[in-house]
């Protein structure tokens, strides 16, 4: 059976030079919570190395 989920699949992190400093792993994910956001794609520029901080953020909240 199909689900909807809620997904935003093109997230920039502080790491792309196009993104605010404030884009931190913790804050995105706390906004994606707030606003019902199930599924994240990070599309930082030239690096993936805020996916496991992203991952451990999202792990964190959701244990709670």
């Amino acid at each position: 059976m199909l689900s909807r989920v809620r997904a935003d699949l093109h997230v920039h992190t502080c790491l792309s030079p196009c993104a605010d400093l404030e884009m931190s792993p913790r804050k995105i994910v706390g906004e994606a919570i707030k606003k019902g956001i199930r599924l994240l794609a990070i599309c930082d520029h030239n690096s993936a190395a805020n996916v496991p901080a992203v991952m451990k953020a999202a792990k964190d909240r959701l244990s709670k």
